[in-house]
């Protein structure tokens, strides 16, 4: 057998000329013989939808919900309690003043009380202490004298009289401008820092002799705005009684900004819990001796009261004295 007889030929009509049946009619026999009297369907018949191949959108679970028992509807439901937040304490004049000789107290001073005068009887700081040496002939004298002045609300640190409103934010630029002379001062003029300090943890740079231009007329501007703030208020008046060398302001936590001080005083803050936050530093002012003298004597007096009263003596009016139980002190407990 020859190569040619072995191929095929297929011969295809012109037109196709196949049909599609419903499906019950797939096996009927090629003549027909079954499909009288059955119309032919309009729509061509697929064994596969287009949406059987599309997956149905999952569902969420269905939870159940089981009714409570019968003899439990009638019964009444619990209350839940809700803690109510802890009150924050509010601070007093007293506990201000209680928490400044803390802090003075943590410095191990010489000597320290409360609602100490100054020069003036009617001027009382809140506390203050000292701190002293041995000078000639071994006889003790003060070294450093600091004052801790409490104020309570923003009104007690400026007279009535003074637009704080107005005042307040051109001296706190006025400050800042300071401070940014006197870096650029220390950076430049390393020379300016005074080597012959008492102390010689305290810098103390000589700025006024600077050769920077803009450093006097800010110091001048700061004058003029401090001027219009304390004039006649009790920080002029101590700052000018010059009994202290440091000067401290206690306020309660951000009461005030360190910029709204007057110049060379520190700040203070004061929490609920009684604990003492140092701010700023307060600058060191040269004082007379005879003044410092004055003031640590009157911390002595005003320590006077609470000795008494703590070893039950109780001094009358009229200089009587009686004699009480003195108050019990509460046992340190056992670390």
């Amino acid at each position: 057998m020859s190569q040619q007889d072995l191929q095929l030929s297929f011969e295809f009509p012109a037109e196709d000329t196949r049909k599609t049946v419903p499906a019950e009619h797939i096996a009927a026999p090629e003549d027909g013989s079954l499909l009288e009297g059955i119309p032919e369907p309009e729509e061509e018949f697929s064994l596969f939808a287009p949406e059987d191949f599309e997956l149905p959108p999952p569902q969420p679970p269905v939870k159940e919900i089981s009714a409570p028992p019968p003899h439990l509807i009638d019964l009444p439901q619990p209350e839940i309690e809700i803690p109510e937040e802890p009150e924050i304490p509010q601070l007093s004049r007293h506990d201000l003043q209680r928490a400044s000789l803390a802090w003075l107290a943590s410095l191990n001073p010489t000597a320290a009380a409360m609602r100490v005068p100054t020069r003036l009887a009617k001027f009382r700081a809140g506390a203050a202490a000292f701190w002293s040496s041995p000078g000639r002939h071994r006889l003790l004298q003060p070294d450093l004298t600091v004052v801790v002045e409490a104020r309570l609300s923003r009104n007690d640190c400026w007279p009535e009289c003074s637009d704080t409103d107005v005042i307040l934010p051109s001296y706190r630029e006025c400050q800042a401008n300071r401070r940014s002379l006197e870096e650029s001062i220390r950076k430049n003029e390393p020379f300016l820092l005074d080597s012959d300090v008492l102390f010689p943890e305290i810098e103390y740079w000589n700025y006024e002799d600077t050769e920077n231009p803009d450093y006097k007329p800010c110091l001048e501007k700061l004058a003029e705005f401090e001027s219009a703030l304390y004039r006649g208020s009790r920080f002029e008046r101590i700052r000018q009684g010059e009994v202290a060398n440091e000067l401290y302001l206690a306020v309660p936590e951000g009461l005030i900004d360190p910029d709204e001080l007057a110049e060379g005083w520190g700040l203070l803050y004061v929490f609920p819990d009684m604990h003492v936050e140092l701010i700023r530093k307060a600058a060191h002012y040269e004082c007379p001796q005879e003044h410092m003298l004055h003031l640590s004597q009157n911390i002595a007096a005003s320590s006077l009261r609470d000795v008494l009263f703590a070893h039950g003596i109780y001094q009358e009016v009229d200089g009587k004295i009686s004699y009480r139980r003195p108050p019990k002190l509460r046992a340190r407990e056992k670390r």
